[in-house]
């Protein structure tokens, strides 16, 4: 059990580029850093959750507004860019990798590590799921629960599981 442990933090810490002896430790002191900062982040509110994943590394722009319990990639945050006037309701997941088990790297490859892209003015509805590699469009909404797998074009609602394009969002006069 522990020799397993101490394999997969091996292989962590090369994955984000810590190598030699101080390796683990530089890893852990990087999750533990990250785990105070997102766990002060779910329960904060008025501005302080934006601030706080700035902090960790997360790319955010001006006047987002974050709500309280969303999950933005604990491991991999410099990944993630949140453009300007961006709005992202609670309970959000956010990921920018996907680290698969030893036994499934056979059948479906390597790990995914790709960035995640919200653009200007989007909004992102409760319990939304956004996977690595996804753009989110300008102007673009999310609907609740909806699970975004592919990029999403500028000023479209997307819902479901996988999200699909239901409707084309035409400027008011």
């Amino acid at each position: 059990m522990i020799k397993d442990d101490i394999y997969n933090l091996r292989y962590a810490a090369k994955e984000h580029g810590y190598k030699g002896i101080f390796g683990i430790p530089r890893l852990l002191c990087k999750y533990f850093y990250n785990y105070i900062l997102c766990g002060l982040a779910h329960h904060m509110w008025y501005g302080w959750p934006a601030r706080l994943h700035r902090l960790r590394g997360v790319k955010i722009g001006k006047y987002v507004e974050i709500q309280r319990d969303i999950i933005i990639d604990e491991m991999h945050p410099k990944l993630i860019t949140i453009e300007d006037y961006v709005g992202i309701a609670a309970k959000v997941v956010i990921m920018a990798h996907a680290r698969y088990g030893p036994y499934l790297r056979d059948y479906v490859g390597n790990d995914v590590l790709k960035p995640v892209k919200i653009k200007k003015g989007a909004f992102i509805g409760i319990g939304a799921i956004i996977l690595p590699g996804v753009t989110i469009g300008e102007g673009s909404i999310v609907g609740a629960g909806a699970v975004v797998t592919k990029n999403v074009p500028d000023h479209v609602v997307v819902v479901g599981v996988p999200a699909k394009v239901i409707k084309k969002l035409e400027k008011r006069k």
